[in-house]
């Protein structure tokens, strides 16, 4: 387990193996001048990035194992760092803002946080599981959620509890037989909702859908 203390400069990789647990960057951040610079968080381990806009910067390559665990857990109001993460996992009751676009090609836990895509309309990927089933809010702006899931023929959308829960546009681009199915909840989608690939199931719910709908390759089920 590794802790910093302070403001960090590398001129190369860094990499979080696997049985290190843990790097917990608290306020701290840590910036790459080498542009070929690899950060590389492996599986099962985890990063904690408890600053206001602190994630590890201008590395050339972020190599986040889809197990990772990457927290945004400050109780404070947080920027994201626009990469490609593992797990994404939001905590305390305070906002946390994309700063550019952001994938996640793992699970997207949001708990009692505030996800906001920005009012630069960020777009926001996601692979796995995507669970604001409990008291977090979801700030869409018009930006766009893409489930693009590739691993696990079920994809599963949890939408419910309290708070904000719409989406701006929803774009489904999964694989041929592959299912994005919603649980717990009756999403509304504030402007059009494309299915470019795989199955939406809406599983018995309730979909608002405010403008267009397109299914170009793909299949909706109720």
């Amino acid at each position: 387990s590794k802790i910093l203390s302070g403001n960090v400069t590398v001129n190369g990789d860094v990499l979080v193996a696997t049985g290190t647990a843990f790097l917990n960057m608290q306020t701290s951040t840590l910036n790459c001048i080498n542009p070929s610079g690899v950060f590389t968080l492996a599986s099962g381990t985890n990063l904690y990035i408890r600053g206001s806009n602190n994630t590890p910067s201008n590395f050339g390559v972020y190599d986040f194992h889809i197990t990772s665990n990457t927290y945004f857990d400050a109780a404070l109001n947080q920027i994201i760092g626009g990469i490609t993460y593992g797990n994404l996992i939001l905590n305390n009751p305070f906002t946390k803002t994309l700063g550019e676009n952001t994938n996640v090609r793992g699970n997207l836990t949001f708990n009692n946080a505030t996800l906001d895509c920005s009012p630069n309309n960020y777009n926001l990927q996601v692979g796995g599981i995507y669970n604001n089933n409990s008291t977090g809010s979801f700030i869409a702006n018009q930006g766009e959620v893409i489930f693009n899931g590739t691993s696990g023929t079920i994809q599963y959308v949890y939408n419910g509890g309290t708070g904000t829960k719409a989406l701006y546009n929803l774009t489904i681009d999964r694989p041929t037989g592959f299912v994005l199915q919603l649980n717990n909840g009756n999403p509304s989608v504030l402007n059009d909702l494309t299915v470019q690939g795989g199955t939406l199931d809406i599983n018995g719910n309730t979909i608002d859908v405010s403008n267009n709908i397109e299914v170009t390759s793909g299949i909706i089920q109720t």
